[in-house]
């Protein structure tokens, strides 16, 4: 009785001697970079009159980011969405 192999891949049937099982390739996840965070040398788009916080954008413009006098920046709009600031 001849023993034959199916590859799942090609639909190819082969004699079990005469397949040769493929290097696995190693897959490549991207990881979603982090955010960059707000850009302070840049003017600010408005700052608190009582000095809690100010609001910047990211780099290149993009995203809003709310920075507080103490503490952490909180990113309030991803980089690539699209806003309008009304003074």
């Amino acid at each position: 009785m001849e023993q034959l192999v199916l590859n799942w891949r090609t639909g190819e049937v082969v004699p079990a001697g005469q397949f040769q099982i493929p290097t696995p390739v190693p897959q490549l996840v991207p990881t979603p970079a982090p955010a960059p965070g707000p850009d302070l040398g840049a003017a600010p788009l408005y700052v608190d009159p009582e000095g809690h916080y100010s609001l910047y954008t990211g780099p290149a413009g993009q995203g809003l980011w709310c920075v507080p006098a103490t503490g952490q920046p909180i990113q309030w709009i991803q980089n690539g969405h699209h806003f309008i600031y009304i003074p």
